[in-house]
């Protein structure tokens, strides 16, 4: 049979391994490098922007640049499989003067 004390002991043993295992797991994660955030990028000369700031520039909604690109009317690329959108500032330079020429 068991004493109280190793009873007691069990418990507290399994409660600190509980506590160790969740305390590394947590670590762990802190180490873990940053998610790119959405914001400007230089690629090389180019200036690259994200839906929003293009939607800024445009005079329109982050969606509506999501449907231009989906539609083609506007170039885009992503950065590593992510699923935001870096916009070339030429293409907004392009679209805006379409925009002008169009009316």
């Amino acid at each position: 049979m068991q004493t109280i004390e190793a009873a007691i002991g069990a418990v507290v043993d399994a409660k600190m391994a509980a506590w160790m295992d969740r305390f590394e797991a947590l670590l762990k994660e802190r180490e873990k490098p940053p998610e790119p955030k959405a914001e400007r990028v230089v690629a090389g000369r180019q200036e690259l922007y994200n839906a929003k700031e293009a939607a800024k520039i445009l005079g329109c909604s982050g969606a509506t640049v999501r449907k231009m690109i989906r539609a083609g009317k506007l170039l885009s690329m992503t950065v590593g499989g992510s699923t935001i959108y870096r916009i070339p500032r030429s293409e907004l330079e392009r679209v805006v003067t379409e925009k002008e020429a169009t009316g």
